[in-house]
């Protein structure tokens, strides 16, 4: 495969999304009060209470965009299919299984009323679907364990419906987007949950695919009013998901101007975006914990609801840090590694 420049302005980005994420849309899963947070009230906060579920959708474009960058820049996919699963099974499995198997002992030591109210009871058959990435595939009940995983799972089947589009069609790639992108808004209403997010899911990666094949050309001024005019939109609207309506809008905007922002080069941000996979898949656990030691799993009183976001918000960086550099990473080497030592071995056994 050919090595492609890292985007580090995408790595920024995609850690501040993901620090939204975390740190202000799903607080209720520490404090059980849904869509709002101490900070309620002020006008960035407000509309991040209310739209801060969005961010995932940014996820979806920043991937699709991304994995065109380094798969097909050149509008052909030179990379085989077990070194495409090796690299995909390296980077998201490792702390996947690790937060499942940690969250499924920590309900069996007690369940947050948050968590009781809203999302299927934990048993063999989701903790098995979960596992195998499957957990949002329609064979699941609901959602289950570390909710926020169903997004992981959805971008593993636009990682493989990509590769396989690009590896066998590769002149047709950008007209299937579309397709894909027109389809998914068609049937984003919402009313089905699973469909939704599944929707949202291809919708927006190959709304970044397409982004990367033709956004560069866009002029300067129609970005701008991308990235902006949508996010006064959304209120207006109940067709489509807003998230992915905001996926094939804004988010490429987003994207194409945050190439050219150099701000987010600075240090604390490329540190945000190294660990933003870890921010993502930890932030549940760890509120989930403290809410069943500390509080019972019941909701918090106003009065204990700042102090213990702002513990949380904290105890997150922090774990998300040592879980990069002393788990994350040194698990997708220990991987990659062992496949490489497996490929020269095939190579090297019929000269033996």
């Amino acid at each position: 495969m050919i090595k492609r420049q890292h985007l580090l302005e995408i790595d920024a980005l995609r850690g501040i999304a993901a620090l939204v994420v975390a740190l202000v849309f799903h607080q209720h899963y520490l404090t059980g009060d849904y869509r709002t947070g101490p900070l309620d009230g002020l006008l960035l906060f407000s509309w991040l209470h209310k739209y801060g579920w969005t961010m995932v959708d940014l996820f979806f474009v920043i991937s699709g965009f991304v994995f065109a960058h380094v798969y097909f820049a050149d509008g052909r996919m030179r990379t085989g299919a077990k070194e495409f699963a090796v690299s995909r099974f390296a980077r998201l499995y490792p702390l996947h299984i690790a937060t499942l198997v940690f969250v499924a002992i920590l309900f069996s030591v007690g369940i947050p009323d948050m968590y009781a109210e809203r999302w299927t009871q934990p048993d063999v058959w989701h903790f098995l679907l979960n596992a195998l990435m499957l957990h949002r595939s329609g064979l699941e009940t609901d959602m289950s364990f570390n909710v926020p995983t169903w997004s992981i799972a959805a971008e593993v089947y636009c990682y493989f419906a990509f590769y396989l589009l690009a590896r066998f069609l590769p002149r047709y790639l950008p007209a299937i987007a579309v397709i894909i992108v027109i389809g998914a808004l068609a049937i984003s209403s919402g009313e089905i949950p699973v469909l939704d997010h599944l929707a949202r899911g291809f919708g927006g990666f190959f709304a970044g695919v397409l982004t990367f094949r033709w956004g560069k050309r866009a002029p300067a001024w129609l970005l701008v009013i991308l990235a902006v005019a949508p996010l006064y939109v959304i209120d207006e609207q109940e067709t489509i998901s807003n998230g992915l309506l905001l996926g094939v809008t804004a988010f490429p905007a987003w994207v194409l101007l945050a190439l050219h922002a150099r701000f987010l080069r600075a240090s604390p941000l490329q540190w945000l975006g190294q660990r933003s996979y870890s921010i993502y898949l930890l932030h549940a656990p760890i509120y989930w914990t403290v809410s069943i030691v500390v509080f019972g799993g019941a909701t918090l009183p106003d009065g204990s609801q700042t102090l213990a976001l702002l513990c949380c918000s904290v105890l997150v960086l922090l774990a998300a840090h040592f879980s990069y550099r002393y788990f994350e990473e040194p698990a997708r080497s220990a991987i990659r590694s062992a496949a490489s030592r497996s490929r020269q071995q095939e190579v090297t056994r019929p000269q033996a």
